[in-house]
């Protein structure tokens, strides 16, 4: 029993330590509240706004009654657009989806518009959703950035495919040019080295061609050029009575312009070698072209013919005529690569190079 006057003295310091730092975190998130360089607000459980920062009533130009109590997906600064993203976003998020940032446009209430990237979580208490924070990014400068580089760049896309138009036009008539002199020519020898020419000139005419028509405007699809080249090349230098059948493997293969034009080059002076020289003497041949990768990022180009084969006294490294020179010259001097020959069953003759990646 206790006697009469006793009492209890009840230690509360613990009590009143734990109060402190409350309100001293309390303070601490309202100053980072207030004054963070971002538009910031509190949602309820409800998705009502609770609080918001001077920097968001600055920026939005609605006063704090005005959006204190109103729907954040409603909210009348957000354009048609950003209210279905931001609701669809608000009700994932409810469901315990966590959403990244996205952006929004916002309209002020003065009508003007700003781009915001918005970045929304969730608030826990006691392991429970007790409502939202979160901050929207003005990222208007950026964005009129973005706008003016992508602007730019259309500019400068629009003028490629231009030239590249332009230069394949010109080719063209180059190519024709051509074509009328070695109609008019009568000496075996001139038609022949104005029809090389020609052969030649279409070769960049049509890369240039498949850029202008490409959506990327530096890369060359391989498959579909050779293919091109080799057509047009048998429709010239085919001999009447001759079948000769050609194949085309080449296919996932790309190329930049600056090494597309040289192997366009080698294969038209070698298919046209193989067309002029290689099928003496026979009904019928066939011709295959492949280009594939190897190792190391390395390619390997081979055109193959079962012709009469190239004479043992040949050689491949000094060679002695014009278009065999120019295929070495292209393959040393522009593609870095090595040239090689192979007989038996005909001849084939192949470039292997380095692949350089333009990425």
């Amino acid at each position: 029993m206790k006697s009469k006057g006793t009492g209890w003295i009840h230690d509360i310091t613990e009590r009143r330590k734990a109060e402190e730092r409350l309100k001293a975190s309390e303070e601490k998130f309202r100053s980072l509240f207030e004054g963070g360089p971002d538009p910031s607000f509190v949602l309820n459980s409800d998705g009502e706004f609770v609080d918001v920062n001077e920097k968001l009533v600055q920026i939005s130009g609605y006063d704090k009654e005005e959006l204190l109590g109103k729907k954040f997906p409603d909210a009348e600064f957000f354009t048609e657009e950003s209210k279905q993203k931001t609701a669809e976003n608000f009700d994932k998020r409810m469901h315990g989806e966590d959403i990244a940032p996205y952006e929004i446009t916002v309209k002020t209430k003065g009508g003007e518009y700003i781009f915001a990237e918005l970045n929304v979580k969730p608030l826990i208490k006691e392991g429970k959703s007790v409502g939202e924070i979160g901050t929207a990014r003005d990222i208007t400068d950026r964005k009129r950035y973005e706008a003016k580089i992508q602007a730019s760049l259309t500019e400068k896309e629009v003028m490629m495919r231009e030239i590249h138009h332009r230069v394949k036009n010109n080719f063209q008539i180059i190519s024709s040019m051509l074509n009328m002199q070695a109609m008019k020519a009568t000496d075996e020898s001139v038609v022949e080295s104005l029809l090389e020419s020609r052969s030649r000139i279409h070769t960049m005419a049509i890369i240039h061609s498949q850029l202008y028509q490409s959506e990327n405007l530096e890369l060359v699809e391989m498959d579909t050029t050779i293919r091109g080249l080799v057509n047009f090349l048998v429709a010239i230098y085919a001999k009447e009575g001759k079948e000769i059948a050609s194949s085309v493997t080449a296919t996932g293969v790309t190329l930049h312009i600056s090494q597309a034009i040289p192997c366009g080059l080698i294969i038209t002076e070698l298919v046209s070698n193989a067309l002029k020289h290689a099928f003496k003497g026979m009904a019928k041949g066939s011709i295959d072209i492949s280009m594939r990768s190897l190792d190391d990022d390395k390619l390997k180009l081979s055109v193959k013919d079962n012709g009469v084969g190239i004479p043992e006294e040949f050689d491949i490294y000094n060679p002695n005529t014009l278009g065999l020179h120019l295929v070495k010259a292209l393959t040393e001097d522009q593609l870095k690569g090595k040239i090689g020959l192979k007989r038996g069953n005909g001849a084939a003759i192949y470039i292997e190079f380095s692949k350089i990646n333009y990425e």
